[in-house]
C-alpha cells in the first residue's frame, strides 16, 4: 500500500505491543510472590489480561493508534523498558546454579539493553527521557554498588549513545529535500532547533490540562485554543 497507510499501520502495530506490554508487566508484578492457592494462580492472568485490555482501548491510546503519530511507538518503548527493568529486578541474586561472575554478566546486559532503548526512544519522542529517572532510581535501589563501577557505567552511557545516533538521520535526509522537511535540518543551527524542540515555545500552556478537567467533569469541551506560530527557523 502507499506510505501513508503504512505508517498508520506502523502505529496500530507498535499500540497493539505497547497493550501486550501492559500485560507483561501487570504479570511480572502480581507473580512477583509465589501464589499461595490454585485460585491465586488462575487470577493472576485474569488481572494482567484486563489491565491490557483496559489499557488497549482506552480513549487516548486508541486515537493515537490509528494515525501517523510517535506515540504509539513511545507507550510501546516505555512498557518495553519497564517489563525489561521489572524482569531484571527480578533476577538479582538467587539461585547457585550459574557462577558469579555468569549472573553479573547477565544483569549487565539487560542495563545496557535499556539504555539502548532510551537512546532510541530519545530519537522517537524525547519525554521519554523523564522516564529514565524512575528507571535509575529503580537501579539504585537496588545495586547502589553500580556507582562505583566505572566500566558498567561506561557502557551504559555508550549504549545510549549508540540509540541516540538516530538522529544523525535527520541531516542525511533533510539534505535530501524530502516533500515534508520539518525544521529543514541541514545546519548545525537548524538541528540544534529540532532536537531542542525549540519549535514548541510559543505552544499554549495549561489548554490540555483544562480539557482533561473538563471531560472528567462531563463539561462541554474547549473550543477557545489560542492560535500559535510554528515557529520554524530561517531556511
Amino acid at each position: 500500500g502507499p506510505i501513508a497507510y503504512r505508517v498508520n499501520l506502523m502505529s496500530a502495530w507498535f499500540a497493539a505491543l505497547a497493550a501486550l506490554m501492559t500485560y507483561l508487566i501487570t504479570y511480572l508484578i502480581v507473580t512477583e510472590f509465589p501464589a499461595k492457592s490454585r485460585l491465586e494462580r488462575v487470577v493472576q492472568p485474569v488481572v494482567a489480561m484486563t489491565a491490557a485490555l483496559t489499557f488497549a482501548f482506552s480513549i487516548t491510546h486508541w486515537r493515537q493508534a490509528v494515525i501517523a503519530e510517535v506515540y504509539a511507538l513511545n507507550a510501546f518503548l516505555c512498557g518495553l523498558i519497564l517489563a525489561i527493568m521489572l524482569y531484571w529486578r527480578r533476577c538479582q541474586p538467587r539461585p547457585r546454579a550459574r557462577s558469579e561472575r555468569s549472573e553479573r554478566i547477565e544483569k549487565r546486559g539487560l542495563l545496557y539493553l535499556v539504555a539502548l532503548l532510551f537512546g532510541l526512544g530519545f530519537g522517537n519522542h524525547q519525554t521519554i527521557i523523564l522516564f529514565s529517572v524512575a528507571a535509575a532510581y529503580l537501579v539504585l535501589v537496588t545495586t547502589p554498588r553500580i556507582l562505583r563501577q566505572a566500566v558498567p557505567l561506561l557502557l551504559i552511557l555508550a549504549c545510549f549513545g549508540l540509540g541516540v545516533s538516530v538522529y544523525a538521520l535527520i541531516p542525511l535526509r533533510a539534505a535530501a529535500h524530502p516533500p515534508i522537511n520539518w525544521g529543514h535540518a541541514t545546519t548545525l543551527r537548524q538541528f540544534t532547533w529540532l532536537v531542542s524542540r525549540e519549535g514548541y515555545k510559543y505552544a499554549p500552556k495549561g489548554h490540555a490540562v483544562r480539557a482533561l478537567w473538563n471531560d472528567a467533569l462531563g463539561r462541554p469541551p474547549l473550543n477557545d485554543a489560542p492560535e500559535t506560530s510554528d515557529g520554524l527557523p530561517p531556511a
